[in-house]
């Protein structure tokens, strides 16, 4: 389903049981660090972002719902949910972003895409952090009554019109292994939303930063306490010159005086 052609609805729904496996290694990493980034994007007083969360899609048997690795609904206020109920919130997850595994490659992109066309979310994005089980590491599909249409890339990032951002996989290596990651970018900027470990490691450079300066201030405040010590040094031994040469003088004046004195008595 991810060939560029557009993604039919059909009448009957695939089952899925409300629970599901829960997300775990680079698939559990991956949507983990979506859900951060979005939700620090995302204003969550007036917008949900969340991950593993069912959204059910038969009011008449809560049990079959759906579990997107991670959606964003706009408009809704993040709370905390046992499960999603589009008809009780007031609208489907406008976006909805499913993490390929070698268990779940297959169905995210059919039964799970035909789901979403039925309750109506207005795009889904399948990210493939390994490479090996799309024909695409990302792609992206927008809701159409006919069915989903792929959405177009730029280049090599992705408009989500609903989220705002930009999408593009980005390459990196771990243990030799070539993976890739999903990056959100502002367009406006063209600068991309940090990941919690950028943020980590640019605060860590911060504090860092922070605590060299503290210490070049420290070593120039005992520097400068330093020289103060050495100038008092030099005042008391120019005050202890004086008395010196005071004495000097008093002993000087003494012995004319004392001159004088013999003189006289002559």
């Amino acid at each position: 389903m991810t060939d560029g052609k557009a993604i039919a609805p059909t009448r009957e729904l695939p089952y899925f049981a409300e629970w599901e496996e829960p997300l775990s290694g680079l698939q559990g990493r991956e949507s983990k660090q979506v859900e951060d980034v979005l939700r620090r994007h995302f204003d969550l007083g007036a917008n949900e972002a969340t991950r593993e969360e069912p959204v059910c899609y038969d009011r008449r048997d809560l049990r079959h719902a759906i579990t997107p690795d991670v959606f964003v609904v706009l408009g809704v206020p993040s709370r905390i949910r046992e499960r999603y109920l589009p008809w009780t919130e007031g609208k489907p997850p406008d976006w909805a972003l499913e993490v390929a595994s070698s268990s779940t490659a297959e169905r995210d992109r059919t039964d799970k895409l035909t789901v979403y066309h039925a309750l109506g979310v207005r795009e889904v994005f399948l990210f493939d952090p390994t490479g090996e089980f799309h024909p695409q590491v990302l792609a992206g599909y927008s809701w159409a009554p006919e069915g989903y249409q792929p959405i177009e890339p730029e280049g090599e990032r992705f408009s989500s019109e609903k989220l705002g951002l930009l999408l593009e996989a980005e390459s990196y290596r771990e243990d030799k292994v070539l993976y890739y990651r999903l990056r959100f970018v502002d367009p406006t900027t063209g600068e991309r939303l940090p990941t919690t470990e950028e943020i980590a490691k640019s605060t860590r450079e911060a504090l860092e930063e922070n605590a060299q300066a503290l210490r070049q201030k420290d070593q120039a405040l005992r520097q400068k306490d330093q020289a103060l010590r050495q100038k008092d040094q030099a005042l008391v031994q120019n005050a202890q010159a004086l008395r010196q040469k005071d004495q000097a003088l008093a002993e000087k004046e003494r012995l004319i005086q004392d001159l004088r004195r013999k003189l006289g008595e002559v």
